[in-house]
């Protein structure tokens, strides 16, 4: 079985996800799925949250995305982290798929709510705007 994450065959010391995976046909069906599936929930989300709070792959100032989704509703923030996982034969999921989903999801929160930094969020109906962690009270994860 290939680990995604493990450094890639052709030796850029990339990980294989980041590397020859994008190049393949096999990543662009990934990517593809992946995308389908944010696009699914932010569909959702807008038509159940209203589009004036949520935030879609909100970014770091480098570039970097903090998560799927963001729903920004006065002192109340759920962080969204989608993901395709698959059942098993016993039909479970893969208990390592879930921790890493998990860990994704503690990340975004640290980033969102421990980076000194200034994160600033759009969607598109509003404007460019300060994230202003000190201003949340309720925070919730969810994938």
């Amino acid at each position: 079985m290939i680990d995604f994450e493990e450094p890639c065959l052709c030796g850029s010391r990339k990980k294989f996800k980041n590397c020859c995976l994008k190049k393949s046909t096999l990543g662009y069906h990934l990517n593809l799925k992946g995308k389908k599936a944010e696009e699914i929930l932010y569909q959702l989300s807008v038509r159940s949250f209203l589009i004036d709070w949520c935030f879609r792959n909100p970014k770091l100032p480098n570039g970097k995305e903090i998560c799927d989704l963001l729903i920004v509703y006065d002192d109340i923030v759920v962080i969204w982290q989608i993901k395709d996982l698959k059942l098993q034969e016993n039909r479970k999921y893969k208990v390592s798929e879930v921790q890493k989903n998990l860990k994704q999801l503690i990340t975004a929160k640290n980033r969102l709510f421990n980076l000194k930094i200034p994160i600033y969020i759009k969607n598109q109906r509003r404007s460019k705007i300060k994230f202003e962690p000190t201003q949340i009270k309720e925070i919730y994860l969810s994938s």
